[in-house]
């Protein structure tokens, strides 16, 4: 297998792990143990978390996703990360919803459209640094 196939394949796995554990709390969030479990945490969660959350997020979200040269273990553990700040953020929108709208406004704005457009400029820029 080529170098950049198991990348890829690292990849797509550690996709599937963190995107499935999201589905996972996005599903139990709409039980009412779900519901319960969002109020204790926006209960005790203290506003400096849920800023530094606000500030953190986007960050982590460019080095878990971005072209950047990390290993397989490492992006997986910031994938984890990021979702725990996801989790966090979906807990906020209770104490600080503007604030939440716009954070999760530029995570997916970072997440549709800057880091493709980031993966695709150094994919060319590896391509005709090769030709």
């Amino acid at each position: 297998m080529h170098n950049s196939q198991k990348n890829i394949f690292g990849f797509f796995t550690v996709f599937v792990v963190v995107f499935g554990l999201f589905c996972r709390w996005v599903l139990f969030s709409f039980t009412g143990a779900g519901h319960q479990a969002e109020t204790r945490m926006s209960r005790i969660m203290p506003k400096w978390l849920i800023v530094t959350n606000f500030l953190f997020l986007p960050g982590i979200t460019v080095i878990a996703t971005g072209p950047l040269r990390i290993r397989m273990t490492v992006r997986f553990v910031l994938g984890i990360v990021m979702l725990c700040s996801v989790v966090i953020l979906e807990v906020s929108f209770r104490k600080l919803p503007v604030e939440s709208c716009a954070v999760l406004a530029v995570f997916l704005l970072e997440v549709y459209w800057i880091v493709p457009k980031w993966n695709a400029r150094r994919r060319r820029a590896t391509e005709t640094g090769s030709a």
